[in-house]
């Protein structure tokens, strides 16, 4: 399900960031500079606070779809979601302060941008880590499961593959692993002797995992 509409979840989760951007940039204007007086302290430093908040909004989604925030599978644990929030958050801070310093606007209140950041941080932290508790309840019940098979039995491939099964909020579930046999392996390496001249095969490479199609 979440497969098939995979488009249009992405988009709707770009709609609601920036739908809660521009909130969040109204609300920390109002409880900085008052209910009654909030678009006025724009005005006096020359800016429209409505054009300035979709900016930021605008801002604020475009990162995150640069650092892959709405890759809905890419992330392990919530550990990364923390992660990319904050480095999301950051980059912003330094995105919006040296636009400002380019427009020379020095009078924008950096109590307000920092009120601000802290709080896009925190909702959009919380909308992440809500989504991944959805995500895991859905997945949980056998809905949008993908089948993983590992090429590889040996110890790396048991480990990638128990790695798999620990975070059940990805929606894959392992079928088997595939290897070749000791035996096949030594006939080919006869038949197919490797040059003297070339270097030697690595002793290890670490596994894949294909996913056949549902």
């Amino acid at each position: 399900m979440i497969r098939r509409h995979g488009t249009s979840l992405r988009l709707a989760l770009m709609a609601a960031d920036a739908a809660s951007a521009l909130a969040l940039f109204v609300l920390v204007s109002i409880v900085r500079f008052g209910a009654d007086h909030w678009r006025s302290a724009w005005l006096q430093i020359g800016v429209d606070p409505l054009p300035l908040a979709a900016a930021y909004a605008a801002i604020w989604t475009a990162i995150l779809w640069l650092l892959g925030l709405y890759r809905l599978r890419t992330r392990w644990s919530w550990r990364s979601d923390v992660l990319d929030v904050a480095r999301a958050t950051i980059l912003a801070a330094i995105v919006i302060f040296s636009a400002l310093f380019w427009l020379k606007l020095p009078d924008v209140s950096r109590i307000f941008l920092v009120a601000l950041f802290a709080a896009q941080g925190s909702v959009t932290l919380a909308a992440r880590l809500a989504l991944r508790v959805a995500f895991r309840w859905i997945r949980s019940r056998g809905s949008n499961a993908r089948f993983v098979l590992i090429v590889g039995a040996g110890p790396e491939a048991e480990g990638f593959a128990n790695r798999i099964e620990a975070h059940r909020e990805l929606g894959l579930r392992v079928v088997g692993h595939v290897a070749v046999p000791a035996g096949a392996a030594a006939s080919q390496a006869a038949a197919d002797p490797t040059p003297a001249s070339s270097s030697p095969p690595t002793a290890s490479s670490p596994p894949t995992a294909s996913s056949p199609p549902t």
